[in-house]
């Protein structure tokens, strides 16, 4: 459970609220978007709750945050094995890191 009582239900609803704002941009400006407006904004507990999400299929999850933080697009996570798990957790950081690095001033 994430920081404050968020449920997964919430935080789901919120990643796609941001989505949902993203779908006017192009598909690589809104990706962006979205990872950074979590990196930005969203509590450490309520990313690594959101990642698990996506780590195990992104139930619920619309397919631009999917993307975002490294998902399969909405492929079951029984589909993917460990490894792919572990490359979508790096590619996340590595995106979220990469969006921190480019807005510092």
């Amino acid at each position: 459970m994430a920081e404050h009582g968020a449920s997964d239900e919430k935080l789901c609803h919120m990643a796609n609220q941001i989505a949902a704002f993203f779908h006017a941009y192009p598909a690589d400006e809104a990706r962006t978007g979205i990872a950074q407006h979590i990196a930005d904004f969203w509590t450490p507990a309520m990313r690594r709750t959101l990642q698990d999400t996506v780590d195990r299929g992104g139930d619920g999850l619309d397919h631009l945050v999917m993307q975002a933080l490294g998902g399969t697009d909405g492929a079951s996570s029984m589909c993917r094995g460990r490894g792919d798990a572990l490359l979508s957790q790096r590619a996340t950081r590595a995106t979220i890191d990469g969006v921190k690095a480019r807005t510092k001033t």
